[in-house]
């Protein structure tokens, strides 16, 4: 059989210094228009999941098993956006994505806030 290898413009990008310094690999085309519409897409995704997490007001083990739940599943976004091989957990060394970064924010919200906002 012949192969046939396309070249889909896939980049790779060390993030927090790569795996040798306890970060990973994120793999994308950044010239995939698909890439930025599901990112932009995910700003509501993950707006939803922080008032889901902020509705059920949980306490003690039941608020870190929660936030622990919620991660998951904003990583799981994550790799819903940027595809398949993206291990978000190895590239924030496990930190959870609803922990307040250096700046104040959680850090999904400071990566959409790139998106235009829809006038509704």
């Amino acid at each position: 059989m012949e192969r046939l290898t396309i070249d889909t413009g896939l980049r790779e990008y060390a993030v927090n210094g790569g795996p040798e310094h306890g970060g990973g690999v994120l793999r994308f085309n950044p010239s995939d228009p698909n890439v930025y519409s599901r990112f932009c897409t995910l700003q509501n995704q993950l707006q939803e999941l922080e008032q889901q997490v902020q509705a059920q007001s949980p306490t003690g083990t039941d608020a870190i098993q929660l936030l622990a739940q919620a991660d998951q599943r904003a990583k799981g976004l994550l790799a819903e956006v940027f595809g398949p091989g993206n291990d978000f957990d190895a590239m924030l060394g496990g930190t959870n994505l609803l922990a307040v970064a250096g700046n104040g924010d959680c850090p999904p919200a400071s990566w959409t806030s790139a998106c235009p906002q829809s006038s509704t």
